[in-house]
């Protein structure tokens, strides 16, 4: 159970989480499912056009969540822990970014991920492998998302990876 403060009225109110830790676990394991079973016969064209429908679908399934949510656009907390996401979608981001970006952003965000890639491995090798430890010094590290701008909103936000997509703050952030 969590309690949170709604900010309209100021008001506390206890919820149980459960239902909707269960239903991502759901969704989690239904789209990973759909994935390995789909992947290898789809093409490329094809597995992104059901990546972008199902980022849809999940959007869609959040939406009445995010109404009692406390993440709003400039809050990047979350923005600092280690995301991980599929072949696929970093193929979606670099499409996206081609299109999007010029150059030397390019170069810019090049430099950041190399960075930060840096910082994982170095992590990673503390025991061989990505551990609540390692994510934990990872988390602690305060370091930025490659993708956040001066303004800490995500520039590649129409095309972020499931995991940013499942990051959700019920109490205060």
């Amino acid at each position: 159970y969590e309690a949170m403060i709604l900010p309209n009225t100021g008001r506390q109110i206890i919820y149980d989480q459960t239902e909707i830790v269960k239903a991502v676990q759901n969704l989690n394991g239904f789209i990973e499912s759909r994935i390995e079973t789909i992947i290898s016969k789809l093409s490329e064209e094809e597995a992104i056009r059901k990546l972008r429908r199902l980022y849809e679908k999940l959007d869609n399934a959040l939406k009445p969540i995010q109404k009692v949510t406390s993440c709003k656009q400039g809050c990047n907390h979350c923005c600092h822990l280690p995301i991980l996401c599929t072949e696929l979608e970093n193929k979606l981001i670099k499409d996206y970014m081609s299109v999007n970006f010029s150059p030397d952003q390019l170069s810019e965000f090049k430099d950041k991920i190399h960075q930060n890639k840096d910082t994982f491995s170095q992590l990673v090798h503390i025991n061989g492998k990505f551990t609540d430890e390692n994510y934990k010094l990872y988390a602690t590290g305060n370091i930025p998302c490659a993708f956040l701008d001066n303004n800490n909103s995500c520039m590649i936000y129409e095309v972020r990876p499931f995991i940013c997509r499942k990051y959700l703050v019920f109490n205060e952030p």
